[in-house]
């Protein structure tokens, strides 16, 4: 059984750059925080500053991942517009904008 979603290339292609974008903002994040380091504060204070960074670096490079896994999901759509099951359909569908996700999904 195929499935189809009915959207437009231009609505692919927004939300391939929106994911991709917030990719790029979420890594530069990540490298701005990998740079704290509490120069300038008490050992103990300069410890939690790091601790903290740490945290946010793992988390915000996780977001970052997950971005880019968004974007190189419409990659493969652009090219087939098929998926294999309603439960991919979904998910590709949730990733558009939120104005386009009223997109129809058919099965074939």
């Amino acid at each position: 059984m195929a499935v189809m979603i009915e959207v437009s290339y231009d609505e692919v292609d927004r939300a391939k750059q929106a994911w991709s974008t917030q990719a790029e903002t979420l890594t530069g994040a990540t490298l701005r925080i990998a740079k704290v380091n509490g120069g300038g504060l008490s050992a103990r204070v300069a410890a939690e500053v790091r601790r903290f960074g740490r945290r946010w670096h793992t988390e915000i490079d996780s977001l970052a991942t997950l971005a880019q896994d968004n974007a190189d999901a419409f990659v493969f759509v652009k090219g087939t517009y098929e998926v294999s099951d309603l439960q991919q359909a979904e998910r590709i569908r949730s990733l558009l904008p939120w104005a386009d996700r009223h997109d129809p999904i058919r099965t074939a």
